[in-house]
């Protein structure tokens, strides 16, 4: 098992992997019994990071494909949040005045880790637009995403609501020149967001009158 002890959650990134045939490494949230399986080519679309799982324990496992000798891989290192025990943060979590935000259920729109900025879907083949700050060190684009935990730390959605980040670009020039646009592949189910969920929001085909 792979413990980090006082983990919120953990995400673990990969490096030297050799797969033959079918073989492949399966994760186990012992936290919520959340799986991913990641063959070679997984691997490759998720370019060597897992999925989010709730919990500070990883079961890590290689499943060896019949007659095959040279599977290997290499944990190069694990994403985590620290654990808040009980109100220590105590701030709000970062809002000011008022919380007056409300619970959305819309499937268009996701959560980017882990910068934790919103990214909206605008077709059927994965592409999202989001801003242009929110790029960098991004991996994942989640959805269904659950409320975070009273003292704030984040909670994963489901290993099949996450999303490998495959392409993106942007700009991040301040008011007027912050934008991205990306796409993203498919979940541990093999399904494509339109897939899964059956909705986007699209473009406009014009600007507003407004503008």
């Amino acid at each position: 098992d792979l413990k980090v002890a006082g983990a919120a959650w953990l995400q673990v990134h990969f490096q030297d992997v050799s797969l033959e045939g079918g073989s492949f490494i399966r994760l186990t949230s012992t936290f919520d019994g959340e799986v991913q399986e990641m063959d070679a080519a997984t691997l490759m679309l998720w370019r060597n990071h897992s999925a989010y799982f709730n919990g500070d324990t990883l079961r890590v496992e290689l499943v060896a494909d019949p007659v095959t000798f040279n599977n290997e891989f290499t944990i190069a290192h694990v994403s985590m949040e620290e654990l808040v025990v009980g109100s220590e943060r105590g701030d709000g979590c970062g809002i000011c005045g008022n919380d007056d935000r409300a619970p959305s259920d819309v499937y268009y729109a996701g959560r980017m880790m882990p910068v934790g900025c919103t990214s909206t879907m605008y077709n059927a083949d994965g592409c999202f637009v989001s801003a242009g700050h929110c790029l960098g060190s991004t991996t994942t684009l989640q959805f269904n995403v659950p409320a975070s935990s009273s003292n704030c730390n984040l909670n994963q959605p489901p290993v099949a609501d996450q999303f490998p980040i495959i392409d993106v670009d942007g700009a991040n020039g301040g008011v007027g020149d912050d934008y991205a646009a990306g796409r993203i592949g498919t979940n541990s189910l093999g399904q494509t967001h339109y897939e899964r969920y059956g909705i986007y929001v699209p473009l406009a085909g014009k600007n507003p009158s407004n503008v």
